[in-house]
């Protein structure tokens, strides 16, 4: 009896290694994929389970024994590609989308609190916290690395420029949005450099000399920084010429007539 019990011992010992790799084996989640983006968004709703994102991908990673046993694949990297471009997408759509959309939501309510706005006390309605979202390190898929707080700093970065440079006259807005983003997520903007003001647009100088009348009634002469200023507008913009450009704008007047 004592000898049966030594052998036993002696095989557990000699088949630990391969059980222990048999019980962490999670290759089968490749044919449960189809969780992922319920995973996601369970994790989205319930950001306090952030952390647990690593092991997930970590868990999926294991899929690439799976593949290989594939013996009908021409070229195992385009299955892994596949795999690897699925759950990015689901994890864009169910997670890094809508985050972005509720910072953003955030920071533009945050900086028109002066107007009418719906009640936000989080203590009447709740509000979800995000910050174990953004305090998640990236994220290791494969030979990737997701950073949720960088695709959200890059997506805020990107939408505060275009509209910007779209609508100028915003621009002290987003700078305060920036410096929201900076204070309440901890996210490092990028100014956008952008000039508060827009001089030279274009007028038609040919326009101005038919009717140098109302021009000299609608313009201003800007001392200072040696441009003419429209006066008034009907819209957010003001026409301007610039002084310098004038002698040439001329020259090529008197050319074309």
């Amino acid at each position: 009896m004592m000898f049966v019990n030594i052998f036993r011992r002696i095989e557990v010992i000699t088949e630990y290694q391969s059980k222990v790799r048999a019980a962490c084996d999670t290759s089968f989640l490749y044919w449960h994929r189809s969780i992922a983006p319920v995973y996601f968004s369970h994790v989205f709703n319930n950001p306090t389970l952030a952390p647990n994102l690593q092991y997930f991908f970590a868990g999926l990673a294991d899929c690439h024994h799976q593949i290989s046993l594939m013996k009908h694949l021409s070229v195992e990297t385009d299955k892994l590609a596949m795999l690897e471009k699925d759950i990015k997408d689901h994890f864009e759509e169910e997670i890094l989308v809508p985050l972005c959309n509720e910072i953003e939501t955030d920071l533009r309510l945050s900086t028109h609190s002066h107007l009418q706005l719906d009640d936000r006390n989080p203590l009447k309605f709740g509000k979800k916290n995000i910050s174990a979202l953004l305090a998640t390190p990236p994220i290791r898929f494969f030979d990737s690395y997701m950073d949720i707080k960088k695709h959200i700093t890059h997506y805020l970065d990107s939408t505060f420029y275009n509209l910007t440079t779209v609508a100028l006259h915003d621009w002290r807005s987003y700078a305060v949005m920036r410096n929201l983003a900076h204070q309440k997520y901890g996210l490092q903007m990028i100014e956008a450099h952008l000039p508060s003001q827009t001089i030279e647009q274009g007028i038609d100088v040919l326009e101005i000399m038919r009717n140098i009348h109302v021009f000299v009634s609608r313009y201003s002469y800007n001392l200072n920084n040696q441009l003419f200023v429209e006066q008034s507008s009907n819209n957010k913009h003001l026409n301007t010429i610039n002084i310098s450009t004038l002698p040439t704008l001329l020259g090529l007047t008197e050319q074309v007539s």
